[in-house]
């Protein structure tokens, strides 16, 4: 069981406040939607819950199992898909899956790395270098990272944003998964067509 609660959140860069007096929460086989204009703090949200940016002033409170997870405990325990992040495009999906999983310490069986490659439907490019795929390719691949190690927490920051529809089918069933183990999933995003995923919304005001 796994709850997640944000408590006054507030977040200053340069002197302008990004977010302000933020409160939202979610609980196990939930999906929180983040919803905002561009430029009004959902990447900066799903960074702080990802514990990878501090807050100036509020609680995030993350209780696993019985235990509350402070911000590096959060960061091991999240699976995170944002267009900050980038791919060691050298790699071959498996090879980066299973560097994944080491970072996080720990590893992955082959034939579960092929199981998870196949959900996000590249499983025939899993020996092919990253730099060759399409960038919707790519994003399958971060997918296929954050969900790998079934994490309590899976934080997507406009995951469709590269994605064809196909690849906003492999979205929908990784979030569905998600639910069924009783994670918590937060999904920012300003497409319409991703509302359907969430069971509840909270909305940045601009």
């Amino acid at each position: 069981m796994i709850s997640l609660e944000l408590t006054s959140i507030s977040k200053t860069y340069n002197g302008r406040h990004i977010l302000r007096d933020v409160c939202c929460a979610a609980a196990s086989g939930q999906v929180l939607g983040i919803l905002g204009a561009n430029g009004s703090g959902k990447s900066t949200l799903i960074k702080l819950v990802a514990g990878v940016v501090r807050a100036d002033a509020g609680q995030i409170s993350c209780v696993l199992d019985g235990t509350n997870l402070d911000a590096s405990k959060r960061r091991s325990s999240c699976g995170l898909v944002g267009p900050y992040l980038s791919l060691y495009e050298e790699f071959t999906p498996r090879e980066h899956l299973h560097l994944h999983a080491k970072l996080h310490g720990t590893t992955c069986s082959d034939a579960h790395v092929t199981q998870t490659l196949a959900t996000v439907q590249i499983e025939h490019r899993a020996d092919d270098r990253i730099a060759t795929f399409s960038s919707g390719m790519k994003q399958r691949v971060a997918l296929a990272c954050a969900s790998v190690l079934a994490p309590p927490l899976l934080l997507l920051d406009e995951p469709g944003s590269t994605l064809d529809e196909a690849g906003r089918a492999i979205c929908e069933t990784i979030i569905r998964e998600q639910q069924q183990r009783g994670g918590v999933t937060l999904l920012a995003t300003n497409d319409e067509r991703e509302l359907h995923l969430c069971t509840h919304t909270f909305r940045i005001p601009s």
